[in-house]
């Protein structure tokens, strides 16, 4: 096979002309000789088909292609491709200004995504280097530029509370839950936190996130704690519908039931709580010394107190881990009764087991006080006064009393100022410091003293009592006869240090001698005498 000289197509070389053009596949054999100087001759022939001029030995006409030895044309056989349809140049512009705007939105996207996962990430690396400090103030440093990272709060908040910083710690649960309510743990991390805050303000922002989130995603869990806040409330009716849906929600917990028996028991239904603590006692021996040691309470709550003693003595006995609270409870209801011994020896055995309950080592002291172990009791009371428990200031009252029962005033003045500073309050608290008071002569403060007293319950008769004879002492005796009056009508006239015939002498020889000087000796008696603060 060889290629066609004209068209370049393989054809047969045996062949005259090719199969494709129709042209020669040999030239013809030039002459032999040519004319030294031949004159050029004018075209002999033009194309058949396009009639354009044609030279002599061409085989294909320039101008359109025809093949002038068989006068076809030579058709191309690859036609040119037909050109696209054209697009407007607005349409072009708007497609691409799309294309443009989603790859901006997308990296845009991108970043925050990758800038918030890079914060977390960067504050857990700190973390695990041991730089929790650092971490914190990296994150607060970022959720204060970037607020609504919901992951970045709440990590903030684990690190606050772990470093005791609980009011930021309950602040940023608080905004993580809120900018994703899913996370019910940052929901129950705050509330946890307001309520270890104590104060009025914490304490309802605890119940209301307790609730919001009991309402999103009702659990045993939310409503128990929800219930434990009431109580600290004392919102007793609060607390019983918490504890009811608790209940309602996990039927055969033991411990919710007991509670709810006991709150119907304070509401009053004493004979509803012991049917449903005798109910819930059928539900195994596991239950038997919390029913016992809630049954002991409610018969103190009903009055009867041999039977909430042998109940508690029960729970107490039965070695259970609730064993030292029935013994608390047992030793408050001997004390009531007069057995401050006994009482004394059931607190000396939770003590021998938990040195540092605090509860137990107050009412010790108040038992060795009753037994006239003053010295004794007075260091108990000093030594939790200068603690930081809940019982700090109701210590530093009993030993500013027992000081002005030794006749150590200065002392018990110091006692009193450091109730003040552990922000002491009550009744008791300001007839005792009254009393400190108008026995250092500062009259005006002790008389102040007495009205806040009487402020804070116009029934404790004692506050009455001292605040007649402060009026004797500047010689209002009319004001002091009415106080003492109140004193009788409040008094229990059964308690060994009422001192109700005195007083009733007292009076009786005030309204005879009224409008004369009164003498300091009754006064003296009275107060020197009276130990109901």
């Amino acid at each position: 096979m060889i290629n066609c000289p004209l068209c370049g197509k393989l054809t047969d070389p045996k062949l005259e002309s090719c199969v494709h053009c129709g042209g020669p596949i040999q030239r013809p054999a030039a002459p032999q000789s040519r004319p030294q100087n031949p004159k050029r001759s004018a075209p002999s022939q033009t194309c058949p088909n396009c009639h354009a001029l044609v030279q002599d030995g061409d085989i294909s006409c320039v101008a359109c292609g025809t093949n002038l030895l068989t006068g076809q044309k030579i058709l191309n056989e690859t036609p040119p491709p037909a050109a696209a349809p054209q697009e407007s140049a607005g349409s072009k512009t708007w497609i691409i200004g799309l294309v443009i705007a989603l790859i901006i939105l997308a990296v845009i996207v991108f970043l925050v995504v990758l800038m918030s996962r890079d914060a977390v990430a960067h504050a857990e690396k700190l973390v695990a280097a041991g730089q929790t400090i650092q971490a914190t103030d990296y994150l607060k440093a970022y959720v204060a530029k970037r607020p609504d990272n919901a992951r970045a709060h709440y990590l903030l908040g684990k690190l606050q509370w772990q470093m005791d910083v609980v009011d930021g710690a309950a602040e940023s649960f608080e905004r993580a839950a809120r900018l994703d309510p899913s996370n019910t743990d940052a929901a129950m991390n705050a509330a946890l936190c307001y309520a270890l805050q104590q104060d009025n303000a914490s304490l309802a922002k605890a119940a209301a996130l307790l609730e919001q989130l009991a309402s999103r995603a009702p659990t045993f869990e939310t409503y128990f704690l929800l219930a434990h806040l009431r109580g600290v409330q004392n919102d007793l009716q609060g607390q019983t519908e918490a504890l009811a849906r608790a209940v309602a929600l996990e039927p055969n917990n033991t411990r919710a039931k007991t509670l709810l028996a006991l709150c119907k028991a304070l509401s009053g239904n004493t004979a509803g709580a012991i049917e449903d603590l005798s109910s819930s006692a059928r539900g195994g021996a596991t239950a038997e010394p919390m029913v016992a040691a809630a049954r002991g309470l409610v018969y103190s709550l009903k009055g009867d107190l041999d039977t909430a003693s042998r109940e508690l003595a029960t729970a107490a006995d039965s070695g259970a881990s609730l064993k030292n609270r029935a013994l608390l409870h047992l030793s408050l209801l001997l004390i009531a009764q007069g057995k401050i011994s006994e009482a004394q020896s059931r607190l000396e055995q939770i003590l021998a087991t938990d040195s540092a309950n605090a509860q137990a080592r107050f009412y010790r002291a108040v038992c060795l006080a009753q037994q006239r172990a003053s010295r004794e009791a007075l260091a108990e009371f000093e030594a939790l006064s200068r603690t930081e428990g809940p019982l700090a200031a109701e210590a530093a009252v009993q030993a500013s009393r027992l000081y002005l029962q030794t006749n150590e005033p200065g002392l018990a003045l110091e006692a009193s100022d450091r109730a003040v500073q552990l922000n002491a309050s009550g009744p008791v608290f300001y007839t005792i410091r009254g009393r400190i008071l108008a026995r250092n002569g500062q009259i005006n403060e002790a008389r102040d003293c007495f009205r806040n007293a009487i402020r804070s319950d116009a029934t404790y008769a004692p506050a009455h009592l001292e605040n007649a004879l402060l009026f004797i002492q500047v010689g209002q005796v009319s004001e002091g006869i009415k106080e003492l009056e109140a004193y009788l009508e409040l008094v229990d006239p059964n308690l060994p240090d009422a001192r109700v015939n005195e007083v009733r002498g007292l009076i009786q020889q005030l309204q005879q001698t009224q409008g004369a000087t009164v003498q300091n000796q009754p006064t003296d008696q009275i107060t020197t005498r009276s130990t109901g603060a």
